[in-house]
């Protein structure tokens, strides 16, 4: 007996997005504080050479997040495009499916980048008990609070990545 696996709709996978976009936010809040907690008495190092290079690294994943996401979302959505025809309803909601699921991608990516840089920061306080290593988690942490999926951003960038994919191919 085989089972098929129905796809999500656009609230539903708006609402998966929600969920995972929360945990990832709390993932690194919960460990801010456990880090706080259990560095609370540390000395700390007078050598700062972590705590910079987890600055370095959080600015660094900054850029990283804004770039490399679209790039992955920009070749998938291509694929995605140029795999056939949409002639049918049914082809054309695969379509939509497959270019929600692009953007979904594109989320965690960006996501996964910032946090990783966040818990980096927090290992670096950890280590040394710099309280300056908590500024790049704080600024991490807002900007993965700015960047809350929503079913209008995922319909938006779907329209956007349409109108640039017709325009480029109108030759």
């Amino acid at each position: 007996m085989t089972t098929q696996q129905r796809e999500m709709n656009s609230e539903e996978r708006a609402r998966v997005m929600m969920i995972i976009w929360f945990a990832m936010i709390l993932g690194v809040v919960v460990f801010a504080i456990v880090a706080a907690v259990l560095g609370k008495n540390q000395q700390p190092q007078e050598d700062m050479l972590l705590t910079l290079v987890g600055m370095g690294m959080a600015a660094f994943m900054f850029v990283v997040s804004l770039i490399v996401p679209n790039i992955v979302a920009n070749q998938q959505f291509r694929a995605t495009l140029q795999q056939g025809r949409y002639e049918t309803d049914e082809e054309k909601k695969q379509a939509m499916n497959d270019l929600e699921s692009v953007f979904m991608t594109r989320f965690l990516i960006g996501m996964a980048l910032l946090e990783g840089a966040a818990f980096l920061n927090l290992v670096f306080y950890m280590v040394e008990g710099q309280i300056l290593a908590y500024i790049p988690v704080a600024i991490l942490v807002a900007l993965m609070i700015a960047l809350k999926p929503s079913k209008a951003k995922l319909e938006a960038w779907i329209r956007n990545q349409m109108e640039n994919y017709n325009l480029e191919n109108q030759n």
